[in-house]
This record gives structure tokens, C-alpha cells and sequence, in this order.
């Protein structure tokens, strides 16, 4: 993950000493010159999520497991990689974050179901949502709410939902898939994604109700 920032360059990502995994944290300058590198926790294993700037600190938010199973994790540094909080938010893995004006959206799976949280100004959970067997896998923020991309009950689905969570529409669209990419241009959703059972790539426009599947590879 690299991070472009007025000061630098940020990267993130994981790192492992041989038995136990954690996330790290580089800052460098413009020149790609390191200023500093940082490392956080241990874990049985980890996988980064997203650094997302803040005004004056730096918010990392990832998954790890240990012997209690996988936990989404939040870690906020100050500019020099100091941390300055640190806590489990839930049982689960993030697969996307995005940030927001007023917040962080999360995307992932806890409980086995398919989830999505917005975490407040305070890094507290401001709602969650739970949607059924599945995860979520990709966020887009659009006009009137957030879209939200992956698998519910063994099929490819995109939802709609309100900025506070409500659910205002449901699609499903392939069996045995998910949906890894999500984007919106004027009127027109663009979804891609995989279909299991088959290893076949797959690409869908979205347009006022019509739905239409290309082949990509298989």
C-alpha cells in the first residue's frame, strides 16, 4: 500500500520474522529516501488493510489472527510513527476501507456474514451492519449512499445502502462469485468479478435496471 502525502510517501504492508507477522509502516521523502520504519504487533498471522491520513495522525487498519481466530485491527500513529491508540474493533477480516468526510468505512466479514461499519471521529463504531451469510468486499461511496460489492449466500452481490447504513436495494447477479470491483460513472455501474467454481473472470454494466455479463478469462 503506498499512500502519497504533503510531507512524503507513505507504505504499509506486512512484514515477518520467521514465526510471527505484523503490519510496518514507512515513511519517505519525495525522493523515496526512508525517514523512518515502524513495525506493530504479533501475530500468528496479518494482512494489511489501508493507511488512511488523518490532520495531524496516521490511521492503519488491517486484520490478524492469533489462537482466538482473525480480528480487524486499528492502530493510529502520530506523523513520526509513534502510536497513540490501538484497539481490536471486531472479531472479522477487512477487505476494504474508504475514507469519508466525516468518517472511515469498513467492508469485510465478521460472524461469517457480510459486514460494514462507519467508525466515527473518536475511531468508535458508529454503525454496523450485518447482511446475511458472506463478506463484503469492495466499497463506492456514491450520490445517495454507499455502494457495497461482494458475496451473500454463495452469490455475486451488489447493494445499496443509506450513509446510515439502511439497506435500499439488493442484486444479485452470478452464483458461486463475488464481486471485486465496484464503480460508478453518471448512471452507470461497472462491476467485475469471479466466479468460483470455475476460476472464469467476469465483467457486468449496471445501467438502469439492465445487466449484461462479459467473459473476460478463464
Amino acid at each position: 500500500m503506498i499512500v502519497p502525502v504533503e510531507s512524503g510517501i507513505l507504505v504499509g504492508g506486512e512484514a515477518s520474522d520467521g514465526s510471527k507477522r505484523s503490519f510496518f509502516l514507512m515513511k519517505t521523502d519525495e525522493r523515496s529516501e526512508p525517514l523512518w520504519t515502524k513495525t506493530y504487533g504479533k501475530w500468528e498471522d496479518a494482512v494489511f488493510g489501508d493507511i488512511v491520513p488523518m490532520n495531524d495522525s496516521i490511521m492503519l487498519i488491517g486484520s490478524s489472527k492469533d489462537e482466538n481466530g482473525w480480528k480487524i485491527n486499528l492502530i493510529q500513529v502520530n506523523n513520526e510513527g509513534e502510536v497513540l491508540e490501538k484497539k481490536i474493533l471486531v472479531n472479522g477480516v477487512v477487505f476494504d476501507v474508504v475514507s469519508t468526510e466525516k468518517g472511515i468505512l469498513l467492508a469485510g466479514e465478521h460472524d461469517r456474514e457480510f459486514y460494514v461499519a462507519k467508525l466515527g471521529e473518536e475511531n468508535e463504531i458508529k454503525w454496523e451492519k450485518n447482511f446475511g451469510n458472506g463478506v463484503a468486499i469492495v466499497l463506492e461511496p456514491v450520490k445517495g449512499g454507499i455502494l457495497v460489492g461482494g458475496e451473500l449466500y454463495g452469490r455475486a452481490v451488489l447493494v445499496k445502502i443509506s450513509k446510515e447504513g439502511k439497506l435500499l436495494w439488493k442484486k444479485e447477479l452470478w452464483e458461486n462469485g463475488w464481486i471485486q470491483v465496484v464503480k460508478q460513472d453518471g448512471d452507470r455501474l461497472s462491476v467485475a468479478g469471479v466466479i468460483e467454481s470455475e476460476g472464469k473472470e467476469y465483467m457486468g454494466i449496471l445501467e438502469e435496471g439492465y445487466y449484461e455479463t462479459y467473459h473476460l478469462k478463464g
